[in-house]
């Protein structure tokens, strides 16, 4: 159902008849795979929310890239909601989720889990958690089910006290300390 709903939604352009085809339902069921495959690698190495986290105390560049990058997403999503641009919306959240969180930041924290630092991966444990808690409050207007069963599987409802469908709408700031992690990560990616 929510594979169906991503792609009406993301077809969704004004004067444009949709034209449905199999093969964006299918893309779209392996986005949320996708997601499914993120959080599962996330249990696997152990990533925990823990609600009272602190954005000024991150450190790792990569943690600081990947917040910046969701500040940025998260108001193009709200600013293309406001204006009834569903397309529009869906398509920042698929291209943060998809290239940004899953192809390039869990990637990049590959290594920090097969380390010995215990700081790093303690913050990438926590960080990445947060960050998934978030992406899953961006989804939900667009694939409800399956954000409300991830929902409930993180046990996010015991951490913040409620479903996701009633959960508050993320509106963070970006942190300017971040930068000039956020533009040496880009520039990594741009190399690579």
């Amino acid at each position: 159902a929510d594979s169906l709903r991503f792609t009406l939604i993301s077809m969704a352009s004004p004067v444009r008849d949709v034209k449905l085809s199999k093969d964006r339902v299918i893309g779209n069921r392996n986005f949320i795979t996708k997601i499914w495959s993120a959080n599962n690698f996330l249990k696997l190495n152990n990533c925990k929310l823990d609600k009272k986290i602190n954005i000024r105390s991150i450190k790792l560049p990569i943690n600081q890239w990947i917040y910046n990058e969701f500040v940025n997403t998260q108001n193009l999503v709200s600013k293309n909601i406001e204006i009834f641009r569903f397309d529009e919306a869906a398509k920042n959240v698929y291209q943060f989720v998809w290239h940004s969180y899953c192809d390039w930041y869990l990637e990049f924290l590959k290594p920090i889990f097969n380390s010995k630092n215990n700081t790093e991966i303690t913050e990438a444990r926590l960080f990445s958690s947060f960050m998934m808690s978030n992406i899953l409050k961006l989804l939900h207007p667009f694939i409800p089910f399956f954000t409300e069963a991830l929902w409930s599987k993180n046990n996010y409802k015991n951490i913040f006290k409620r479903d996701l469908i009633t959960a508050e709408w993320p509106e963070f700031k970006k942190n300017k300390k971040f930068n000039q992690s956020y533009n040496d990560i880009k520039k990594i990616i741009e190399f690579i």
